[in-house]
């Protein structure tokens, strides 16, 4: 099997037949959008699946700085976010955190969409 083929395939030998179940974990490319989105919600909202990583921890960090309620719980692997009223948001995110989160650009657009009209780094 050639890993960099276009169409590669798992070829299984053996003469027995597989079965089982496997849990998928989930992926980061997929949570961060997913924990931008819960800013636009008006009441918590609990992400599962989201893995346990540090660009996780440290998107739920930068949500808190923001004014968010962010309570990541690794062993359950979820995420509950919460606003309440855009009053609680600052708008306002420390330029270290906003430097190392690659996906803090999805921040903006959730923060403009909850009617912010300045979203700057401090």
């Amino acid at each position: 099997m050639d890993p960099k083929a276009d169409n590669a395939a798992l070829r299984i030998v053996g003469g027995r037949r597989l079965s089982g179940e496997i849990e998928i974990a989930g992926a980061k490319n997929a949570a961060m959008p997913c924990l931008a989105a819960a800013l636009l919600a008006d009441e918590a909202s609990i992400i599962e699946r989201v893995p346990a990583i540090d660009d996780v921890s440290g998107f739920c960090e930068l949500l808190r700085e923001l004014g968010a309620s962010a309570e990541h719980d690794v062993e359950a692997g979820s995420v509950e976010v919460a606003v309440g009223s855009i009053d609680r948001l600052t708008g306002t995110a420390p330029d270290d955190l906003m430097q190392t989160q690659r996906a803090s650009f999805l921040i903006v657009g959730a923060l403009l969409g909850r009617g912010l009209r300045r979203v700057e780094c401090a």
